[in-house]
């Protein structure tokens, strides 16, 4: 007996929506350094504390752990940290190889030193005309081979062959080159990466973290950090310690008013005399960026666990703040109160609004293009508008939520129908052209007509006057 599908009667059709794309996390930052732990490979690693740290070969006395337990041990403690890897090639050493003519068909490999350290190995690949130069400490196993000096190995005349020593671990200490059947090539070891070619490295491998620290940098690195990460994408934040005086004198050319001129809004400096304060701060900022009710914060008043205040005069506040940096100090008459001060960029801008007004807009972007994917199409009509704004109004109503925005008067300029002296209710207004008002062009393009989301930041009282009155 046949059985008859019931679809030819009634047809149950799924339709599972599109998943939404991942938001981008605003609570993982990045602390990238020059130890070899990390291979060039695989380059940046996801931690959960500085146990598995440990567990990996990163020692106590490593500036990647010294910064990481800092960060760990923020008030507010962070759930991960994503630790970088810069490529330092000043322990990669060169060997001397020297292919000749052996059996049939076969060469000799003669290297120079022939024996290698207890533990270690010769390893060696071939190639027709090129082969990369590895990296000290990366790791080598895909197509190579391993080779003891002086034996013999099949290969073709005039092709190159490259011999490494690795460790136990397969990674590289010594490097030599040489063509088969000719003689040894002298190499050009690679350089150091520049601190901005690692952080690209970085972020390639990995696009999670917002925040980062470059453990050890000079003035430069710091320089060259800014300047790449103010047009960074993903959008990023850098933190970094000083402990050059110039800061205290507002030196001409300091790093604070260096940064300051240049109008850098996305880095944020602290004066220190602790090495690698920034990883503190940084790691109470990522921890307390939960996004639940109430949780939006200032960075000032806050605690730097493990950091040692800097005993500085009202003099060294006044040049620090001027130059929008950053520093950590007891107030009180006993220093009751270890607190970090101020929480600015080197713009001015207080870091709080950063970090949410990035995560505001990474908010709205991916929610306008779930709408966009989700739909067959979004009409360009007033009802395909009123579908963009009510897909971005949760992100709003979010912000308003975790007391980053907050009912206000408008003290901006005019905004379409929002006039200066305006009240927002919520916090937020969304306002849009009409699809009337739009030129030929745009419609051509299909592109929407421009929304506008005015908000009225809730703000943060940094300092307050009591006033007391007495009557006798």
């Amino acid at each position: 007996m046949s059985n008859l599908k019931i679809d030819d009667i009634v047809k149950v059709i799924i339709n599972l929506s599109p998943k939404s794309a991942v938001r981008k996390g605003f609570n993982i930052a990045m602390i990238m350094g020059d130890s070899d732990v990390i291979s060039p490979e695989e380059r940046t690693k996801l931690y959960s504390g500085t146990d598995g740290m440990i567990e990996d070969g990163f020692t106590e006395d490593m500036p990647e752990y010294k910064a990481a337990a800092f960060y760990f041990s923020a008030d507010k403690a962070p759930s991960q940290l994503v630790i970088g890897r810069r490529v330092n090639n000043e322990g990669l050493q060169e060997i001397n190889v020297s292919p000749k003519t052996g059996s049939e068909g076969k060469f000799v490999i003669t290297i120079f030193p022939e024996s290698v350290e207890e533990g270690n190995k010769y390893v060696y690949k071939t190639a027709v005309s090129s082969i990369q130069t590895p990296t000290y400490k990366q790791e080598l196993t895909s197509g190579w081979t391993e080779l003891t000096s002086g034996s013999e190995i099949t290969a073709t005349s005039g092709h190159l062959i490259m011999v490494a020593e690795v460790d136990k671990g397969n990674k590289a200490l010594k490097v030599g080159k040489a063509t088969i059947g000719g003689s040894s090539i002298p190499l050009n070891i690679p350089a150091n990466e520049s601190v901005t070619e690692a952080l690209r490295a970085c972020r390639a491998k990995n696009t999670d973290w917002y925040a980062m620290t470059y453990c050890g940098a000079v003035k430069q690195d710091v320089e060259d950090i800014a300047a790449y990460i103010e047009s960074a994408y993903p959008s990023s934040i850098q933190f970094y310690t000083t402990s050059d005086k110039d800061v205290l004198t507002a030196g001409e050319g300091n790093i604070f008013e260096t940064l300051k001129s240049k109008g850098y809004r996305r880095s944020i400096g602290q004066y220190s005399e602790t090495q690698y304060a920034a990883a503190s701060i940084m790691g109470w900022a990522m921890g307390a960026n939960t996004g639940t009710a109430g949780s939006a914060y200032t960075l000032k008043f806050k605690t730097e666990v493990g950091v040692t205040p800097d005993d500085l005069t009202d003099q060294d506040v006044i040049n620090i703040t001027k130059n929008n940096g950053n520093y950590y100090v007891s107030r009180g008459a006993d220093g009751e109160y270890n607190m970090f001060e101020n929480g600015v960029m080197a713009d001015g801008t207080w870091f709080d609004e950063m970090i949410n007004l990035d995560m505001l807009a990474n908010n709205m972007q991916m929610s306008v293009m779930d709408l966009l994917k989700s739909r067959n199409k979004i009409p360009q009509t007033e009802s395909g508008v009123t579908q963009i704004k009510l897909a971005i109004k949760p992100d709003l109503d979010k912000m308003v939520t975790t007391g980053f925005l907050a009912p206000g008067v408008w003290n901006g300029p005019s905004v379409l129908t929002l006039e200066t002296g305006d009240t927002l209710p919520d916090g937020y207004m969304i306002l849009s052209e009409e699809i009337s008002s739009q030129s030929q062009a745009d419609r051509d393009a299909r592109i929407a007509p421009p929304i506008y989301t005015p908000l009225k930041l809730a703000g943060a009282v940094h300092s307050v006057v009591l006033q007391i009155d007495v009557n006798r």
